[in-house]
Parts: structure tokens; sequence; C-alpha cells
């Protein structure tokens, strides 16, 4: 596999802040990979989820 990258992308609005958590990664052309990269979602979106989970909390303890 490629050279995985991941965002996070901040947009403010009015009073609360949108925060989006990315991942991104080239699979190539090999049909085997390209197979696997149908499936990244499921093994990463949920601990991305939980992460953003965390990170809410943890701005919200701090106010």
């Amino acid at each position: 596999m490629g050279i995985a990258k991941t965002r996070f992308r901040r947009e403010s609005q009015g009073p609360r802040t949108i925060v989006t958590w990315s991942f991104e990664v080239d699979m190539g052309v090999n049909p085997a990979m390209r197979y696997i990269g149908l499936f990244m979602d499921d093994w990463v979106g949920k601990p991305y989820e939980n992460g953003l989970i965390s990170l809410k909390k943890t701005v919200e303890d701090q106010q």
C-alpha cells in the first residue's frame, strides 16, 4: 500500500467548530489492493468516530 495521509479540518460556525477528520491512501491499480480498500471505512471508521467523540469531550470539559 502507499502512504496514508490523515487530515483535520476545522470550520467555525458561530460559537461552534465543525471538525472533519479524513484518511486518504492511494491503493494503486492492483486489483487485490483496491478490493482491500473497500473495507477501509470499516477498519478505520469506528476508531476515527471514537477519536472525534474524545476530542469533543476534551474541548467541552475545558470550557
